[in-house]
C-alpha cells in the first residue's frame, strides 16, 4: 500500500523554501534599503510557485511530475545559495562594524591621553612661571642688598647664580603623544573598510541570485503550464 507523503512535502516547503525566503526577506531590508520591497515581492513569487508545484505535483502526469521536481530542486538550491550569500554579507557587515567600533574606541582613548597630557603641560607651565617670578624677585632683592651694602661701604656678599640655585631647575615638559599609536588600531581588510564597500563588492552576486530565483520561478511555471497533463487517477506522493 502506498501512503501519502503530503506532510513531508508541506514540511519541506515550509523549512526549505518558506524559512529561507523569510530569512532572505529580512536581510534584504539591510542590503537593499531603498528597494527591499521589490526584492521581497520577488521572494513571494518564488515561494508561491514552489507552493503550487508542491501541491500540484501529486496530480500531474508522470513526465510533468518529474519536471516539477527538477524545477523545485533547482529553485531550492538557488534560494539556499541566496540565503548563504546573505549570511556571508551579514558576517562581513558585522566584522567591519566591530573594526570601526574598535577604531573609534582607540581614537577616543588617544584623545583622552592627549587631553590629559595637555592639562599636565599647562600645570607644569604654571609652576615654571611661578619659579621664574620667584627667581626674578630674589634677584631684585639681591640687587637692593648689594646696592645698600655698596653705599654703606661694606663689602657685599658674593651672589650666587640664581640659575643654579636649588629649587630653580626648570621642570621638564611631557611629550604629547600623537592621536594614534605607532601600531594603530585594528583595521579592516584593504578592500573592506566600510559597510558601503562590502555592499559594493557583493552587490552583483546578491542581485544575480535574486534575479535567478525570479527567472527560475517564472520560467519554470510558464513551461510547466504549457506541458501540464493531469492523471485521471493520480496517486499522491
Amino acid at each position: 500500500m502506498i501512503h501519502s507523503f503530503t506532510w513531508g512535502k508541506f514540511a519541506g516547503l515550509i523549512l526549505v523554501v518558506g524559512l529561507a525566503a523569510v530569512l532572505v526577506a529580512t536581510a534584504n531590508k539591510q542590503v537593499f534599503p531603498e528597494s527591499y520591497w521589490i526584492a521581497n515581492g520577488m521572494l513571494i513569487i518564488t515561494f508561491s510557485v514552489a507552493a503550487i508545484f508542491s501541491v500540484a505535483s501529486g496530480f500531474a502526469a508522470l513526465h510533468v511530475k518529474k519536471y516539477i521536481l527538477i524545477v523545485l530542486v533547482v529553485l531550492s538550491v538557488t534560494l539556499a545559495g541566496n540565503l548563504a550569500l546573505h549570511w556571508v554579507v551579514a558576517r562581513a557587515f558585522s566584522g567591519v562594524r566591530q573594526v570601526v567600533s574598535a577604531r573609534h574606541i582607540e581614537e577616543d582613548r588617544a584623545d583622552e591621553r592627549v587631553k590629559n597630557r595637555t592639562e599636565q603641560t599647562k600645570e607644569l607651565l604654571g609652576a615654571q612661571k611661578e619659579l621664574v617670578q620667584a627667581d626674578t624677585k630674589n634677584k631684585q632683592m639681591d640687587a637692593i642688598r648689594y646696592d645698600s651694602a655698596r653705599r654703606a661701604g661694606v663689602a657685599p656678599a658674593q651672589r650666587k647664580s640664581q640659575s643654579t640655585a636649588p629649587g630653580m631647575t626648570m621642570l621638564p615638559l611631557p611629550e604629547i603623544e600623537p592621536a594614534a599609536s605607532a601600531a594603530g588600531p585594528p583595521t579592516a581588510p584593504a578592500s573592506w573598510r566600510s559597510v558601503e564597500e562590502v555592499l559594493a563588492y557583493f552587490l552583483p552576486w546578491l542581485m544575480g541570485f535574486a534575479i535567478a530565483d525570479l527567472l527560475i520561478s517564472v520560467g519554470g511555471f510558464g513551461v510547466c503550464a504549457m506541458l501540464w497533463e493531469w492523471e485521471k487517477n493520480p496517486s499522491p506522493i
